[in-house]
């Protein structure tokens, strides 16, 4: 109990010597070596050193190895750029003979970040400093593209010099959405002939196919096209019809390959097998082949 009376005493006494107020302002207090070592730092003009090399702050530039102040024309600000004139003209203004001259706009006009720093409105066209309106034809509207006319036919007209002439659709045919061609295509089961659609008619074992080029029909399997007809498929012995609209329609089973109309045997000589295809052979390994023999080495 002795020991934790004098303890109590001693903080007393501490508190009577300091007050709290002093106490806590003790450790805030900055020491006076930190304030004399700001004092000696330029302001705005000082180096920053990156990996030995120096660079100004901001609205001053290097030369001959000191910051000079950049001279900032009106209506411009100051740039991080260490070269160059460091420093861009504000929006609405540009750069001309090292001053800002403000950009005039001309009506229907906007500000715009490249070029001459301004374009056209929707609907006007640039010519030369001014934006001109666009002449839309009856029947057509505004296209989105900045080259061209700036306008578009609306479906079922085409473009001519300055106006949208209907496009004249015949019978069996629907007009098309392009700008190209003839603006209209034959209905399913009509081909173009000259300027009007005439029905296709497929030949017996055949059937009407949608292709812009070409009879317009294709024949059934086990059939071929023959001229304006469809005609069937002889498959040899050993054969059988494959899935193709065009040429014989038919293979040769695995081990026979095609010999004019028939499917002929294929001859495997000695250290030989059929090859991946099953129409031809190839020699056992470490075998080559020799015209028609398999030989060592």
């Amino acid at each position: 109990m002795t020991s934790r009376f004098w303890k109590s005493l001693h903080v007393v006494t501490l508190f009577a010597v300091f007050p709290v107020a002093s106490l806590i302002s003790l450790p805030l207090a900055a020491p006076a070596y930190a304030q004399a070592r700001s004092s000696e730092t330029p302001d705005k003009a000082s180096k920053k050193s990156y990996g030995g090399s120096g660079q100004c702050g901001q609205g001053f530039q290097e030369k001959a190895g000191e910051c000079v102040a950049i001279v900032i024309p009106e209506n411009a600000y100051a740039t991080n750029a260490s070269y160059g004139r460091a420093w861009e003209c504000n929006r609405g203004y540009h750069q001309s003979e090292g001053l800002c001259a403000k950009i005039v706009l001309p009506a229907n006009a906007y500000l715009t970040s490249f070029g001459d720093q301004w374009s056209c409105e929707r609907g006007f066209r640039k010519v030369s400093q001014s934006c001109v309106s666009i002449r839309v034809p009856d029947n057509g509207y505004l296209s989105e593209a900045n080259y061209g006319k700036g306008w578009e036919c609306e479906r079922g007209y085409r473009a001519r010099d300055v106006d949208c002439a209907p496009v004249i659709v015949p019978d069996n045919a629907f007009a098309t959405n392009t700008i190209y061609g003839r603006g209209w295509e034959c209905d399913q089961g009509y081909r173009i002939t000259d300027s009007h659609c005439e029905a296709v008619i497929a030949p017996r074992n055949g059937f009407l196919v949608v292709s812009a080029h070409g009879r317009g029909w294709a024949c059934d399997r086990g059939f071929r096209a023959a001229d304006d007809a469809c005609v069937k498929v002889s498959v040899p012995e050993h054969g059988y019809l494959t899935g193709n609209l065009y040429g014989s329609g038919w293979t040769c089973e695995r081990g026979y390959r095609a010999s004019g109309n028939l499917c002929a045997a294929i001859i495997i000589p000695e250290g030989a097998h059929l090859d991946y295809s099953g129409n031809d052979w190839e020699c056992d390994k470490p075998n080559r082949r020799r015209g028609d023999k398999c030989l060592q080495g």
